[in-house]
């Protein structure tokens, strides 16, 4: 978060948190029409980029419902002394129809923010479907297709936790060839390969090293 004057400011650090790609192994996957896989975010995850990027006192929700009942959200970030908005909307849905409206339009106003953009661009492929669910062996396949869509680091970690894991490597072992076994395996060898890490691989890294730092 970037204060100037004790004011926030949209920067375009802030916008580069926003539009990072999430750790692939928390995307989630749903089958579509003709059998595709298609990739999605939740609610939940979306509301933790807000507050992870900009402060949870440095955003806000407001909901409308059109005269054909489509729901509009506008997702508002504070710059200085007003807010910026952005907003889209979207139908009820099957399933909860008043909650599934409310959250599919959330996460259709967090994309003009940035937020989970990426993944509209991903191909969609036709997957093996077991009792309506995409089939558990296909899921290396997704996986290997969204690292590559997202990119070498592959949103595979959160950034901070990367930054966070390579200041402290450097702190307790100057010398890089002196890393311990542990540390060799979990992270691919070198600080540099962190993005091959999963989310739950970088967080015990870190816990890891946050104990030997402090002991």
């Amino acid at each position: 978060m970037t204060e100037q004057n004790d004011k926030f400011y949209i920067t375009e650090s802030i916008m580069k948190g926003l539009t990072e790609p999430f750790p692939i192994d928390m995307v989630k996957w749903r089958v579509g029409g003709g059998s595709t896989a298609l990739a999605y975010i939740d609610a939940r995850m979306v509301q933790d980029r807000f507050d992870q990027t900009v402060g949870s006192s440095n955003w806000c929700v407001e909901y409308r419902e059109t005269n054909t009942e489509r729901v509009i959200c506008r997702i508002g970030v504070r710059h200085g002394d007003g807010w910026v908005f952005k907003e889209d909307g979207a139908g009820a849905t099957d399933r909860e129809a008043d909650k599934g409206g409310l959250s599919d339009a959330f996460k259709r106003a967090a994309v003009p923010w940035g937020v989970g953009r990426y993944l509209y661009g991903l191909t969609a492929p036709r997957v093996r479907v077991d009792n309506k669910q995409i089939a558990s062996d296909q899921m290396p396949m997704l996986l290997n297709l969204l690292r590559t869509h997202s990119g070498s680091s592959g949103g595979s970690i959160i950034f901070n936790t990367g930054q966070e894991i390579i200041k402290l490597v450097a702190q307790i072992w100057p010398d890089e060839d002196k890393l311990p076994d542990t540390v060799k395996h979990v992270s691919g060898g070198a600080t540099e390969e962190l993005g091959a890490l999963t989310y739950g691989e970088g967080e015990r890294l870190l816990t890891m090293l946050k104990g030997r730092a402090s002991g």
